[in-house]
């Protein structure tokens, strides 16, 4: 049995469009297990204690494809949303974080996850004659996003920049 070879990508932001990739390579999910870290003690051997679980990680490798026999359309368009999707939003109301990420398509983890985008690493492309962009590949990184709610996120944030 072969894989679906596509991935699409979905902001949570009203109205967003979806995004819809060509899976190029071996997606590759890490995290999510283990939390055991090593604690040195004075004159004694290490300690090894519970902290956390880890979140998921989720690479993938992708092409946004406008290249047919019959037709070369610009992804310039996609590229630019999946950068929005990455950074902060200025508006007049003032500045929102980056949209959380839904996956669909022949993923290897559940679809129910929500994801924050931490990493876009662009590959190779390919112009028209006319130099507009019409296959880009990049590898998406992804991260697993935990719900806090709004005063759960305010204190994170307290507590990490303290």
């Amino acid at each position: 049995m072969t894989r679906d070879l596509y991935v699409r990508l979905r902001a949570s932001t009203r109205n967003a469009p979806r995004l819809r990739f060509k899976l190029i390579g071996d997606d590759q999910l890490s995290g999510g297990v283990g939390g055991w870290e090593q604690v040195d003690r004075k004159l004694r051997r290490p300690a090894i204690v519970w902290t956390k679980t880890p979140l998921r990680v989720y690479k993938l490798p992708l092409r946004l494809d406008g290249f047919t026999a019959t037709s070369q359309v610009s992804v310039e368009q996609e590229c630019r949303v999946l950068m929005g999707w990455g950074q902060l939003t200025h508006t007049r109301k003032g500045t929102k974080r980056p949209p959380t990420i839904a996956l669909s398509g022949n993923v290897r983890v559940p679809l129910s996850l929500r994801w924050v985008i931490t990493g876009l690493d662009w590959g190779d492309y390919l112009t028209s004659n006319s130099g507009r962009r019409i296959r880009q590949d990049v590898t998406v990184t992804l991260t697993e996003y935990i719900d806090l709610g709004s005063k759960g996120y305010a204190a994170a944030l307290k507590k990490a920049t303290n």
